[in-house]
């Protein structure tokens, strides 16, 4: 009885030795689900699993023992579906178990065809591949095989492979891909899909049951997946192939021709493609390894500490190693980085590796504290995913910890003493030195002085640079004493940007101090009745946009240089003495606006007239002694058209009016922004010109108390609204 107890033990431990030797290892176990539970078809492609040591258990698709756990514990590593019909599947077998066993991080191999099933097509569309509808097909007329001696534009051979090591293992295929099969659509923002196979650029999806759409809205070229790599968030790997052909023994074996060029390959790429992709996925290839995360204090590189205080030197580690084919490598990289984060990043920086895969960081921790966590978060191509996070608290200096006497400080003494030196400097030079200061003082934004009164005058001397709007008035000065007066205020008014003279009866002469008022950019002289003549240093006042003359009824003439005034947009000028405008009136650039009114003595304008090219404006009224308007009015380089509001009224005998002969083709038009004309009580004035007729952005016409005038030219205004006219 010993003697057979003992043999029976030492039989019981041969087989359990025999069952162990015969055991894949862990991670190695892969069911193939095929159609009809034969799997001679692929048998090329299990035999490559084999060989990289897989044990594969091929069964039929509708199995009645099919199941993926038993307890709770799974048998299986990995799943691969070859069966692209297949609606449902056999034992304990579905969808959602399908799904639970990708979330628990394996792998699955997923085959389909023109006419999958709905199953097929739900869980590649559960993993972020959408395959394109039921019936269509890839199609290719230049990159294709000849099959049997004829085109066969739905058997694609492609040559869109993806460029990755970590999927190949540096051995991509050196010949086309022959597929034959459906398309799929993943969005280019995808983050864990990676197209490993497209169309070339001439394929496109189509069912050819249908009428193409217009436009086509389908997969086309580049954008027609033809096998995805999912890599989930979990690790967990999916292969996605829109053709079971390309697994199969006689795509393994096919010699391929391109149609097109004629080009031959003895042997296609689908081998090495399949095989390739199939290994990655099943996780022989592209597996980071990651090592416990590390961290210390500089000074005590030794010890792990619980919490960190602020500005702490730290050093953080981990290690990375690369799996490819079972053989493990250290892992090189320069795209590796770390964030310490609190709510949001304040630390983010790249490790450094020593070229034996740890990576690691120094740095100082921020002066914020707080809970901190470390979070690296590494993603790449081909390669599983890495998320690592650890939580380090972050506390301050306590009360103990600082420094009696900072260094740091000693600025702070300097800046109280340097504060108290600037204020005793200050206070003397402001004591002694007051009008080089008087910069420091508040602007008075507008103010009104009546020359010849002694308090007026002791408050101008004081304010008078601060002063933005400044109004003078005569009142009972001398001529002298009133032009001296003024001489020396506009002097000392350097900031004036507004300047009036009211009712200066006595005036002769404006000061030509008024030169030095560079800011300035508006005058009115409004009841200087002696004033005879404006001095030329007022056309260098570049900032001058306002000018206005009013009751300067000895005033017979303005500067010859006025067209230097550059900036100058208004121009209003009433019942005054002028008996021309200067000819230099055509050169005001900005000019918008032109008044004149109750300017008895003015025969005629310049014929320069025509040259602003900015006016909008133009007004005319109780020139009395006005007999024509210049010819140069509606003539000379074309402008913008202006928009203007204009009033119809009615014109008497307008049947009477003819049709004016038309400027030459070419012909420029002056005045082309000119939007409204206005001619009242010009009682000399005979004819209007018919260039008046060409003003075309002309939209309000005015013509009253002209009892001359009999007729209107002919007006080729489409903007024109508004039109008063009243000739008698």
């Amino acid at each position: 009885m010993p003697r057979r107890r003992c043999l029976l033990a030492l039989a019981c431990l041969a087989a359990a030795a025999c069952l162990a030797a015969a055991a894949p290892a862990s991670g190695k176990r892969v069911l193939a689900l095929v159609s009809g539970g034969d799997g001679n078809a692929y048998s090329q492609f299990f035999a490559g699993l084999e060989a990289a040591g897989y044990a594969v258990d091929v069964r039929g698709v509708k199995d009645k023992d099919l199941k993926l756990k038993d307890f709770d514990a799974y048998l299986y590593d990995s799943l691969i579906i070859l069966a692209p019909k297949a609606k449902q599947f056999g034992g304990d077998l579905s969808t959602q178990a399908i799904l639970d066993f990708v979330d628990s991080g394996r792998n699955l191999v997923l085959a389909a065809s023109s006419d999958a099933s709905d199953a097929l097509r739900g869980l590649a569309a559960e993993v972020g591949v959408e395959l394109d509808d039921r019936g269509t097909a890839l199609f290719d007329h230049f990159a294709h095989q000849a099959a049997g001696g004829a085109a066969d534009p739905t058997l694609v051979a492609s040559s869109a492979v993806v460029e990755c090591d970590a999927i190949f293992a540096g051995a991509p295929p050196q010949a086309p891909v022959l597929f034959k099969g459906v398309a799929a659509i993943v969005p280019s923002s995808s983050e864990l899909v990676t197209v490993a196979l497209s169309g070339e650029g001439s394929s496109y999806s189509h069912d050819p049951k249908k009428a193409m759409p217009d436009p086509p809205a389908l997969p086309v070229g580049g954008s027609a997946a033809l096998v995805s790599l999912v890599q989930a968030r979990n690790n967990a790997r999916v292969l996605v192939s829109g053709s079971a052909y390309l697994f199969t023994n006689e795509a393994f074996d096919a010699p391929v021709t391109l149609a097109a060029t004629g080009k031959s390959y003895a042997q296609s790429g689908n081998k090495a493609f399949a095989t390739g992709a199939a290994l990655w996925t099943l996780g022989d290839r592209g597996v980071l390894t990651v090592g416990e995360l590390a961290h210390a204090l500089v000074s005590a590189p030794g010890e792990t500490p619980s919490l960190y205080r602020v500005n702490d030197e730290v050093e953080v580690s981990i290690t990375l190693h690369v799996t490819n084919a079972g053989v493990t490598k250290p892992y090189e990289a320069e795209d590796v980085q770390v964030s310490f984060v609190m709510l949001d990043p304040h630390v983010r920086a790249r490790m450094a590796h020593d070229g034996a895969g740890r990576y690691s960081l120094r740095f100082r921790v921020p002066d914020v504290y707080g809970v901190f966590k470390y979070v690296i978060d590494y993603r790449a191509r081909g390669l599983s995913a890495v998320a690592l996070s650890h939580v380090v608290p972050v506390r301050p200096y306590k009360h103990d910890e600082y420094e009696r006497f900072l260094l740091p400080a000693y600025p702070y003494y300097a800046s109280v003493a340097s504060t108290m030196a600037a204020f005793f400097l200050f206070g003397f030079a402001f004591l002694y030195s007051s009008r080089e200061l008087a910069a420091l003082r508040p602007p008075l934004p507008a103010a009104a002085i009546h020359l010849g009164e002694p308090r007026a005058r002791a408050w101008a001397a004081a304010h008078a640079d601060r002063v933005r709007a400044l109004t003078l008035r005569g009142g009972a000065a001398k001529d002298d004493d009133l032009g001296r007066e003024l001489g020396a205020l506009l002097a000392r008014a350097t900031g004036a940007h507004a300047l009036a003279l009211q009712q200066c009866g006595s005036l002769r002469a404006l000061p030509p101090s008024v030169a030095a008022l560079t800011g300035l950019r508006s005058l009115s002289m409004h009841y200087c009745l002696r004033l005879s003549a404006l001095p030329d240093g007022i056309c260098d006042l570049a900032g001058l946009e306002t000018l206005s003359l009013s009751s300067c009824r000895r005033l017979e003439a303005l500067p010859s240089g006025l067209g230097r005034l550059g900036s100058l947009k208004s121009l209003s000028i009433s019942d005054c003495g002028l008996r021309a405008l200067p000819d230099s009136l055509g050169s005001l650039p900005a000019l918008r606006e032109l008044t004149i009114t109750n300017c008895r003595m003015l025969t005629s304008l310049p014929a320069s007239l025509g040259g602003l090219v900015a006016l909008e404006s133009l007004s005319l009224c109780l020139c009395l002694a006005l007999e024509a308007l210049p010819r140069s009015i509606g003539c000379a380089p074309e402008g913008r058209a202006a928009r203007v509001a204009c009033r119809a009224g009615g014109l008497p005998r307008a049947r009477a009016l003819t049709r004016p002969r038309r400027p030459p083709r070419g012909a420029a038009r002056r005045l082309s922004r000119l939007r409204v004309l206005v001619l009242h009580y010009l009682c000399r004035l005979t004819a209007l010109p018919d260039e008046l007729g060409a003003l075309r952005g002309l939209v309000s016409l005015s013509v009253l108390g002209c009892p001359d005038v009999f007729a209107l030219p002919r007006m080729d205004t489409p903007l024109l609204k508004e039109r008063t006219v009243q000739l008698r």
